[in-house]
Protein backbone atom coordinates (compact mmCIF):
# COMPACT_ATOMS: atom_id res chain seq x y z
CA UNK A 1 0.00 0.00 0.00
CA UNK A 2 1.26 3.47 -0.99
CA UNK A 3 -0.19 6.72 0.99
CA UNK A 4 0.58 10.06 -1.26
CA UNK A 5 1.90 12.24 1.50
CA UNK A 6 0.32 15.46 -0.25
CA UNK A 7 -3.18 14.50 -1.49
CA UNK A 8 -3.46 11.51 1.34
CA UNK A 9 -5.10 8.69 -0.90
CA UNK A 10 -4.21 5.65 -0.90
CA UNK A 11 -2.95 3.01 -3.33
CA UNK A 12 -1.64 -0.86 -3.69
CA UNK A 13 1.25 -1.77 -5.21
CA UNK A 14 0.59 -4.75 -7.37
CA UNK A 15 2.92 -7.53 -7.28
CA UNK A 16 2.92 -9.47 -10.57
CA UNK A 17 2.38 -12.97 -10.28
CA UNK A 18 5.05 -14.05 -12.41
CA UNK A 19 7.77 -12.07 -9.68
CA UNK A 20 6.56 -14.14 -6.92
CA UNK A 21 4.25 -13.03 -3.69
CA UNK A 22 3.85 -12.70 0.17
CA UNK A 23 5.90 -9.54 0.60
CA UNK A 24 7.92 -9.07 3.75
CA UNK A 25 10.66 -7.65 5.25
CA UNK A 26 10.34 -3.95 4.61
CA UNK A 27 13.43 -1.63 4.93
CA UNK A 28 14.49 1.78 3.78
CA UNK A 29 17.46 2.46 2.05
CA UNK A 30 19.94 4.11 -1.25
CA UNK A 31 16.98 6.41 -2.01
CA UNK A 32 13.99 3.69 -1.74
CA UNK A 33 11.94 1.30 -0.50
CA UNK A 34 12.64 -2.53 -0.62
CA UNK A 35 11.22 -5.32 -0.34
CA UNK A 36 11.63 -9.26 -0.04
CA UNK A 37 9.27 -11.66 -1.37
CA UNK A 38 8.93 -14.82 0.54
CA UNK A 39 6.76 -17.16 -1.57
CA UNK A 40 4.05 -19.85 -1.14
CA UNK A 41 3.80 -23.21 1.19
CA UNK A 42 6.26 -25.23 -0.90
CA UNK A 43 9.10 -22.53 -2.47
CA UNK A 44 10.01 -19.15 -2.49
CA UNK A 45 10.45 -17.09 -5.33
CA UNK A 46 13.97 -15.81 -5.19
CA UNK A 47 12.20 -12.17 -5.87
CA UNK A 48 12.75 -8.83 -3.88
CA UNK A 49 11.85 -5.21 -5.11
CA UNK A 50 13.11 -1.70 -5.46
CA UNK A 51 10.50 0.96 -4.94
CA UNK A 52 11.50 4.63 -5.70
CA UNK A 53 9.94 7.66 -4.97
CA UNK A 54 7.98 7.91 -7.75
CA UNK A 55 6.52 4.48 -6.78
CA UNK A 56 7.90 2.95 -9.87
CA UNK A 57 8.91 -1.02 -8.62
CA UNK A 58 12.08 -2.67 -10.29
CA UNK A 59 11.71 -6.25 -9.44
CA UNK A 60 14.99 -8.61 -9.10
CA UNK A 61 14.44 -12.31 -9.58
CA UNK A 62 17.86 -14.01 -7.89
CA UNK A 63 20.00 -15.88 -10.74
CA UNK A 64 22.48 -18.47 -8.99
CA UNK A 65 20.49 -22.45 -9.66
CA UNK A 66 20.94 -22.69 -5.99
CA UNK A 67 18.62 -19.68 -4.62
CA UNK A 68 16.27 -18.81 -7.58
CA UNK A 69 13.62 -20.13 -5.23
CA UNK A 70 14.91 -18.99 -2.18
CA UNK A 71 11.95 -17.92 0.36
CA UNK A 72 13.71 -14.17 1.26
CA UNK A 73 11.73 -12.95 4.70
CA UNK A 74 14.88 -10.26 5.47
CA UNK A 75 17.35 -7.70 3.84
CA UNK A 76 19.53 -5.48 5.44
CA UNK A 77 22.28 -2.65 4.08
CA UNK A 78 25.61 -2.83 5.30
CA UNK A 79 26.90 -0.24 8.16
CA UNK A 80 28.60 2.44 6.37
CA UNK A 81 32.09 1.49 8.15
CA UNK A 82 32.27 -1.82 5.81
CA UNK A 83 32.54 0.02 3.05
CA UNK A 84 31.54 -2.89 0.50
CA UNK A 85 30.14 -1.23 -2.20
CA UNK A 86 26.31 -0.71 -3.22
CA UNK A 87 24.64 -4.25 -2.07
CA UNK A 88 22.05 -5.43 -0.19
CA UNK A 89 22.30 -8.66 2.11
CA UNK A 90 19.14 -11.34 1.71
CA UNK A 91 18.04 -14.08 4.78
CA UNK A 92 16.41 -16.96 2.94
CA UNK A 93 14.25 -18.93 5.50
CA UNK A 94 12.72 -22.53 5.45
CA UNK A 95 10.15 -20.21 7.83
CA UNK A 96 7.84 -21.38 4.99
CA UNK A 97 8.53 -24.88 3.71
CA UNK A 98 10.96 -27.83 4.84
CA UNK A 99 12.03 -27.77 0.84
CA UNK A 100 13.64 -24.05 1.69
CA UNK A 101 16.82 -23.19 2.01
CA UNK A 102 18.41 -21.30 5.41
CA UNK A 103 21.05 -18.91 3.91
CA UNK A 104 22.92 -15.50 3.68
CA UNK A 105 23.06 -13.83 -0.09
CA UNK A 106 24.87 -10.91 -0.75
CA UNK A 107 23.68 -9.26 -3.60
CA UNK A 108 26.03 -6.60 -5.03
CA UNK A 109 24.87 -3.56 -7.79
CA UNK A 110 25.70 -1.40 -9.45
CA UNK A 111 26.07 2.51 -8.92
CA UNK A 112 22.63 3.36 -9.03
CA UNK A 113 21.20 0.04 -7.70
CA UNK A 114 19.08 -0.34 -10.76
CA UNK A 115 21.13 -3.89 -11.91
CA UNK A 116 22.35 -6.77 -10.00
CA UNK A 117 26.70 -7.34 -10.93
CA UNK A 118 27.07 -10.35 -8.58
CA UNK A 119 25.20 -12.58 -6.36
CA UNK A 120 27.61 -14.68 -3.65
CA UNK A 121 25.54 -16.95 -1.30
CA UNK A 122 26.35 -18.91 2.07
CA UNK A 123 24.12 -21.75 3.17
CA UNK A 124 23.28 -21.67 7.01
CA UNK A 125 24.75 -24.19 8.80
CA UNK A 126 21.72 -25.47 10.34
CA UNK A 127 19.06 -26.13 7.93
CA UNK A 128 15.51 -25.67 9.03
CA UNK A 129 16.60 -23.46 11.38
CA UNK A 130 13.80 -21.06 10.16
CA UNK A 131 16.37 -17.59 9.85
CA UNK A 132 14.76 -15.41 10.95
CA UNK A 133 16.82 -11.66 10.92
CA UNK A 134 19.93 -10.66 9.50
CA UNK A 135 22.34 -8.27 10.45
CA UNK A 136 25.35 -6.90 8.60
CA UNK A 137 28.00 -5.40 10.58
CA UNK A 138 31.87 -4.38 9.72
CA UNK A 139 33.36 -7.52 9.42
CA UNK A 140 30.45 -9.87 10.05
CA UNK A 141 27.17 -10.76 9.23
CA UNK A 142 24.35 -12.24 12.15
CA UNK A 143 20.97 -14.17 11.39
CA UNK A 144 19.03 -15.67 13.95
CA UNK A 145 17.54 -18.60 13.67
CA UNK A 146 13.95 -19.11 15.51
CA UNK A 147 13.58 -22.88 15.61
CA UNK A 148 17.14 -23.10 17.22
CA UNK A 149 17.08 -20.33 19.26
CA UNK A 150 20.74 -19.90 17.92
CA UNK A 151 22.40 -16.70 16.09
CA UNK A 152 24.49 -17.83 13.05
CA UNK A 153 27.13 -15.80 12.25
CA UNK A 154 29.49 -15.08 9.16
CA UNK A 155 32.83 -13.76 9.15
CA UNK A 156 34.89 -11.73 6.74
CA UNK A 157 37.93 -13.79 5.06
CA UNK A 158 41.43 -12.15 6.17
CA UNK A 159 42.89 -10.23 3.26
CA UNK A 160 45.10 -7.23 2.20
CA UNK A 161 41.97 -5.27 0.87
CA UNK A 162 39.86 -3.19 3.63
CA UNK A 163 36.75 -3.70 1.09
CA UNK A 164 37.12 -7.36 0.37
CA UNK A 165 33.62 -9.16 0.52
CA UNK A 166 34.39 -12.57 0.11
CA UNK A 167 32.87 -14.30 3.29
CA UNK A 168 33.03 -17.86 4.82
CA UNK A 169 31.18 -19.91 7.53
CA UNK A 170 33.79 -19.32 10.52
CA UNK A 171 32.45 -23.18 11.74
Amino acid sequence: MCLNARSKVSAQIDIPAEIGKTPVGLISGAGAVWVVLLGGRDQGSGAFGRIDTGENVTWFKLKAPEIERAGLLHLAFDPPEARRGPGIWLLGSSIISKNVIDLMVRVDFNDSYTEVVHEEVAALPTQLCKAHRILPLQKSIFATELATSTAAQLMKEPGPAENNSTYEDPA
